[in-house]
């Protein structure tokens, strides 16, 4: 939502790269918090702790592109951003399910 804020001129840069920080920061801290999760499935933890990094790499890459004012790139990150959400609600669906 920050980057499309940012894309459509709704949000100001300062804010939206402020935004994306603490996001990204906060995607860190769950992967470390995934790592130290109980070992019972190690292939669904590994699964939640990778879309973690990767939404936090394209996090990055849009606080990167907004500070850069390059709104090429920071498109390309939000796709990623979708992408990578979407890869995250699907492993924590697995990680979680029921036939666990």
């Amino acid at each position: 939502m920050v980057t499309d804020a940012w894309l459509s001129g709704a949000a100001p840069p300062r804010y939206a790269s402020s935004a994306l920080q603490s996001f990204t920061e906060t995607l860190a801290d769950a992967g470390r918090q995934v790592q130290l999760a109980s070992p019972s499935d190690p292939a669904r933890r590994e699964a939640v702790s990778t879309a973690l990094g990767r939404l936090s790499s394209a996090a990055k890459r849009a606080q990167t592109a907004v500070d850069a004012e390059q709104h090429a790139q920071a498109g390309q990150a939000q796709r990623e951003l979708r992408a990578a959400q979407s890869d995250l609600a699907t492993a924590y669906r697995q990680y979680f399910s029921p036939d666990r």
